[in-house]
C-alpha cells in the first residue's frame, strides 16, 4: 500500500512538473516567439476588440493609482483571487522547485551568481541600484520608447512586437533576486537543524569594528550561536560595511548520524561539541561553510534590493513607464472609436441587462 502510495505520489509529482513546463512554454511562445502581424492605426474596432482596449487601459489606470494612493489590497474578492491563481500556478511553482533544488545545473547556476555577487559587490547600494537600472529599468524604457514611436510616427504596431522580446531582460532578473529568497530560506532550514556558529574571539578587538561587540551577541551556554540568527547579523555586517566575524562551525548529532549513514562508518564513540572535532567535523564543516557563505552574499543582496534599490527607484519609475502605456492605448482607442459598430455594443449591454450571455445568447441564471 506504501509502494503504491509512494509511486502514485511521484507520479504526480512528474504530471505536475511537465504542466509547470507546458505553462512556461506557452507563456513565453505566446509572448516572446510567436508571429504577430502588424496592426495599422486607427484599428478596426470589433466589439471584443474595443472590451479589450477598455480592459488595458482600466488595468494600467488602477495600477497607477494602486502605486500613487497605495491603495489596500485586503479586499476579500482579490484575497479569494489570489488563492485561485496560486493554485493555478502551484505546477509552475512545483516545476521551479525541480529546477532549483533537483538538478545539479542549479548549484552551478547558484556558484555563478555568488561569485558574481561577491566579485562586484553588488550588495553595496550603489552598486545594486545601477544593476537593476541596467537590468530592469533600461530595458522597459527602450521598450516604451520603441511604442511610441510606432503609434505615434509610423502609425502602426509593427516594431513594438519584433523588440518585445527585450522586455524577457527584467523578467529573468526578476526570476533570479525571487529564487535567491527561496534558495537562501531553503538552506538555512537545511543547516538550522544540521549545524551551529561559534564565533571566533580576535586578538584585539578594538582594532575591528563590529556591527555588535562579541558580548552582546545571543549564545548559549556552550558558546555556540544560532544560524539563522548568525546569518542576519553577518549579513548586516556586510550591508553596512562592518568587519565580517570570524567563525568556526559546529555540527549537530543529527548531521553526524546522517553522514555516518551515508559513508557507511561507524560513528566514533565520544562526541563533543567543539569546531573541528574529528575528521567529520571538519568534512561536514567545510561542506557547511561553502552553503553559509552562499547565503550570506544572496541575501545581502536581495536585502539591498528590497529595503534600499526598490523603495528608492520603482514607484516613480514605474509610474512613468505604466502611464506611457496608459496614454499610447488610450491615444489608440480614441482614434479608433469612430471605427466601432455602437449598435452592436448597445445590444451587448442590453441582453446583459436582460440576463442573457450576449455571445451565446442563453439566459443566465
Amino acid at each position: 500500500m506504501k509502494k503504491n502510495n509512494y509511486i502514485m505520489k511521484n507520479i504526480l509529482k512528474f504530471l505536475l512538473i511537465f504542466l509547470g513546463f507546458a505553462l512556461l512554454t506557452y507563456y513565453f511562445w505566446f509572448r516572446f516567439i510567436r508571429e504577430r502581424l502588424p496592426r495599422d492605426i486607427p484599428f478596426e474596432l470589433t466589439s471584443i476588440s474595443f472590451f479589450i482596449l477598455v480592459g488595458i487601459c482600466v488595468i494600467y489606470l488602477y495600477i497607477i493609482l494602486k502605486i500613487i494612493y497605495k491603495i489596500n489590497n485586503n479586499s476579500s474578492i482579490l484575497n479569494l483571487f489570489k488563492k485561485k491563481i496560486a493554485i493555478i500556478l502551484l505546477p509552475i511553482k512545483i516545476f521551479n522547485d525541480f529546477l532549483l533544488f533537483d538538478l545539479k545545473l542549479s548549484i552551478v547556476l547558484i556558484k555563478i551568481f555568488y561569485y558574481l555577487i561577491k566579485y562586484f559587490n553588488l550588495y553595496d547600494d550603489k552598486k545594486n541600484y545601477n544593476m537593476f537600472i541596467m537590468m530592469d529599468l533600461t530595458p522597459k524604457l527602450i521598450l516604451v520608447c520603441i511604442f511610441f514611436y510606432d503609434i505615434f510616427y509610423l502609425k502602426t504596431i509593427n516594431n513594438f512586437y519584433y523588440y518585445i522580446i527585450i522586455s524577457i531582460i527584467p523578467l529573468i532578473y526578476t526570476y533570479i533576486i525571487y529564487n535567491f529568497s527561496t534558495i537562501t530560506e531553503h538552506l538555512q532550514t537545511y543547516l538550522e537543524k544540521n549545524c551551529y556558529i561559534k564565533i571566533n574571539e580576535p586578538e584585539n578587538e578594538d582594532d575591528l569594528d563590529y556591527f555588535i561587540s562579541l558580548n552582546s551577541i545571543k549564545a548559549n551556554a556552550k558558546g555556540l550561536t544560532n544560524l539563522r540568527y548568525f546569518i542576519k547579523i553577518q549579513v548586516a555586517s556586510l550591508i553596512f560595511e562592518n568587519d565580517l566575524y570570524n567563525y568556526s562551525i559546529v555540527e549537530t548529532i543529527e548531521a553526524r548520524y546522517y553522514y555516518a549513514n551515508k559513508n557507511n562508518i561507524k560513528l566514533p564513540v565520544v562526541f563533543e561539541m567543539q569546531p573541528d572535532f574529528d575528521f567529520i567535523s571538519k568534512d561536514l564543516a567545510k561542506k557547511f561553510r561553502e552553503k553559509i557563505e552562499i547565503i550570506i552574499y544572496l541575501q545581502a543582496f536581495v536585502e539591498v534590493y528590497n529595503d534600499i534599490t526598490k523603495p528608492q527607484i520603482i514607484n516613480k519609475q514605474l509610474i512613468i513607464i505604466l502611464s506611457s502605456y496608459l496614454i499610447g492605448w488610450l491615444y489608440i482607442l480614441i482614434i479608433s472609436i469612430h471605427t466601432l459598430n455602437y449598435l452592436e455594443i448597445i445590444n451587448i449591454i442590453e441582453t446583459m441587462q436582460n440576463h442573457i450571455e450576449p455571445f451565446s445568447e442563453l439566459k443566465l441564471k
